[in-house]
């Protein structure tokens, strides 16, 4: 099975047909912080990525850009958990 290009159509749940986001550099690291977090909140992790010389933290603006995208959903409160969605992965596997 072919993968979509960025930008094309997804079909969601209930959702209807859904544009494929591009994502900026700072949104791709999110998403991957995210899902090393594990549905544990991003407070209590600290992140390093091949190539980086100190540790990284996931921005609130680019969380916010997150969820109003629909790439990641907010799971708890206090202090949050953030799961990655299927338009997440999605957006994330392509280039």
């Amino acid at each position: 099975m072919e993968l979509a290009r960025q930008g094309e159509l997804l079909r969601g749940a209930g959702e209807g047909l859904r544009r494929v986001p591009e994502l900026t550099e700072a949104m791709r690291l999110a998403l991957a912080a995210i899902e090393i977090a594990g549905c544990r909140p991003l407070s209590e992790q600290r992140f390093r990525f091949p190539g980086d010389n100190g540790e990284y933290e996931v921005s609130a603006v680019v969380l916010q850009r997150l969820i109003r995208k629909g790439l990641i959903e907010v799971m708890g409160l206090g202090p949050a958990v953030y799961r990655v969605t299927k338009l997440g992965r999605l957006a994330r596997s392509m280039r």
